[in-house]
Order: structure tokens, then C-alpha cells, then sequence
């Protein structure tokens, strides 16, 4: 199956991401993830963080997660279409956050 149109882009803004926070040294702790109570917290890194991959050297994060976009995010929107695949990835994202990082 060839890589459909959404998972190109999201692919490539991930890649993006992760050249941009190599070398911009204030992006890597501006776009990971804090807890809320961090003074490192802002607003927008629930939907930042999404696309935030172990730093450099660290290929291998990025890759398998790249290599699972691609296998699995390409037959989910092949059968769901771009707009509910994007819906589902970001859902996904803020559940992450929502499990993950808030202190019920």
C-alpha cells in the first residue's frame, strides 16, 4: 500500500520537528512536554509534543515511530479518510497527555 496523503504531511512535519530541535537549541525544551506544574509548561506543547521525538543521535526513536506511521497510519486512512485520521492521531495525542501527565 502506498503512503496516503496525510501521513505524508504528518511525516514530514515530525522530521521537521526533530532537524528544527537539533538545531535550534530553545525549540527541543519550548516544544517536549512538562507537567502543568512546570514552569517549563506552556499551552501549546499537548499539540507540540506530538510531533517531538528523542533528540539527536537518537534515530532510532523516530524511525520506528516514523516506520509505524507509515505501516499502520496509511491503512487507517485508507479506510477512514484523511480528515478522521487526523482526528485520531491528535485524539490520540491529548489522550497521551491527558493520562500521562495529569495527576487525577
Amino acid at each position: 500500500m502506498r503512503m496516503t496523503e496525510t501521513v505524508k504531511q504528518l511525516l514530514i512535519i515530525n522530521i521537521i520537528f526533530y532537524i528544527g530541535s537539533y538545531f535550534v537549541a530553545t525549540a527541543y525544551p519550548l516544544f517536549s512536554l512538562y507537567y502543568p506544574e512546570n514552569d517549563n509548561f506552556r499551552a501549546w506543547q499537548p499539540l507540540t509534543s506530538m510531533f517531538m521525538h528523542a533528540p539527536m543521535p537518537n534515530l532510532m526513536h523516530i524511525l520506528f515511530n516514523m516506520f509505524a506511521l507509515v505501516s499502520f497510519g496509511s491503512a487507517l486512512e485508507h479506510y477512514w479518510g484523511g480528515k478522521k485520521f487526523l482526528f485520531f492521531y491528535i485524539a490520540c495525542g491529548f489522550l497521551f497527555f491527558t493520562f500521562q501527565k495529569i495527576q487525577i
